[in-house]
Formats: C-alpha cells, structure tokens, sequence
C-alpha cells in the first residue's frame, strides 16, 4: 500500500493572507490521502469567524475532515486538524501535558480504513522549547497514545 501524506503549517491563514484556497491548491500538488494542519483557527476573532479546516477540505474537494481544540481562542478555538480523503471511522483529541508558561497543545488521532488496513492517523503541533524539556515530554505524552497501534503515521 502507498500513501501520499503531508503536514503544513498554515499559521492561522496569514502566510496565504487568509486565502484558503491557495492553501488547498499548495496542499492538492501533492495529491495526498491524509493531511495534518497545524495552527487553524475555528471561528476566532482574529480570522472572523471562520472555520478555517473546513474551508481548506471543501477548496480541496475532500469531504472527510476533523478539527483538534488546542486552546480557547479569542472569542473560538485554535488547534490543528486532520482531512483524508478517505472517510473517518473514529476521532479523539487527546490534551497533552505542558509546562504552566507554555500555549497548550493536544494530539489527535483519527482511525481511517484504507483498503483492508485501517491507519491510525495522529497529528500534533509541537513546541520548541527543547531547552526546557517541553518538546521531550510532548513526545513521550505522544509515544504512548501512539504505542500498540498498528499502521500508525504521526504529523505535526
């Protein structure tokens, strides 16, 4: 089986000045089967009012999409999201430990059957702080939601 992935940070539209179908047109070059989003807004003040995730998907043509809440944000949500072009049988988001000073952050994790397989998809938004030992710790936190799950693929 080959899958087509990728990861893209849109932070929060501003790189493609709130223009999410040049978002979608960058991502569909790839022809991907599964997309992970970092830094989407769901309906904040900042993009008014906007659900970024699914303008993105439906610019796309895909219909399979799920938004992952990080934090509360001015007036809405912001976290990171999942599409696939194939339908989504399970999603969770799992909030992930981080140090009292740092933005939270969470990992979601969508079950998409592909074929006969079904790919435990998970996707994140990691923080720099390596100096800290935050990114160490978000990736242990991410290890063990990850660990005995076969087909796993992880973005972020």
């Amino acid at each position: 089986m080959k899958l087509k992935v990728v990861s893209y940070n849109i932070k929060h539209g501003e790189i493609a000045g709130h223009d999410f179908s040049l978002i979608a047109k960058d991502i569909l070059k790839y022809d991907p089967d599964l997309v992970g989003i970092q830094e989407l807004d769901y309906f904040t003040q900042r993009s008014p009012g906007l659900d970024e995730l699914a303008l993105i998907a439906k610019a796309m043509g895909y219909e399979h999409y799920r938004f992952a809440r990080a934090i509360d944000y001015k007036g809405g949500q912001y976290g990171c999201g999942i599409i696939s072009r194939y339908p989504i049988e399970y999603f969770e988001v799992k909030d992930l430990k981080v140090l009292p000073r740092e933005e939270g952050r969470s990992c979601s994790h969508a079950v998409v059957e592909i074929g006969e397989r079904k790919i435990n998809f998970f996707n994140t938004h990691t923080n720099c702080g390596i100096e800290s030992g935050s990114s160490q710790n978000m990736f242990s936190q991410i290890a063990e939601l990850i660990c005995g799950k076969e087909y796993g693929i992880i973005t972020g």
